[in-house]
């Protein structure tokens, strides 16, 4: 109902039909549902590009002395099959959940809409890597810079011990 509180409702009308039908809606039918039936009018001229088209089909309507069905116009603007993926290039909706796991998919098929990559309502898997750095002048620091040369000979895990003992003149490295 917050259609028929706005200041600039008139402008949300673009073309007298529009603002014909729901008068006609609001004079026969409740607040409530001449809104949700208006509203979902001015959806349907915006997702189907249809807003001329519709607006002649609403008089058509009105001429004939009935309400504008919501339905019936919804049924009738419809895109063909061949031009589903035309206007919509993303393809539809396969249901996907992943932030619920595994298996928590559920029939969609409605057509897939763009998000914007700061809207709040996205989901946004967040993969977070550690690296952390002993603070300068450490134990850790000061060993590792007496080992570092015999570090660098080093060829692979497995040869560490040995590679590690023969740069270091003969010393054993500590073995957790």
């Amino acid at each position: 109902m917050a259609l028929l509180n706005l200041v600039y409702r008139e402008q949300l009308f673009p073309r007298p039909a529009y603002r014909q039908a729901v008068e006609a809606l609001l004079a026969s039918d409740t607040e409530k549902r001449a809104c949700r039936t208006m509203v979902g009018l001015l959806a349907l001229a915006h997702d189907r590009a249809c807003e001329a088209e519709l607006a002649e089909a609403i008089d058509a309507e009105l001429d004939a002395g009935r309400l504008p069905d919501l339905d019936i116009l919804g049924r009738r603007f419809a895109p063909d099959p061949p031009t589903l993926l035309e206007m919509n290039p993303l393809g539809t909706c396969r249901g996907a959940r992943p932030w619920l796991g595994r298996n928590a998919e559920e029939g969609c098929n409605l057509p897939s809409r763009l998000l914007i990559r700061t809207a709040s309502n996205a989901y946004f898997p967040q993969v977070v890597s550690v690296l952390s750095l002993p603070d300068r002048g450490s134990a850790v620091e000061t060993s590792v810079r007496e080992l570092w040369d015999a570090l660098q000979i080093v060829n692979d895990a497995a040869g560490l011990g040995e590679d590690v003992s023969a740069g270091c003149g003969g010393a054993r490295a500590v073995q957790r």
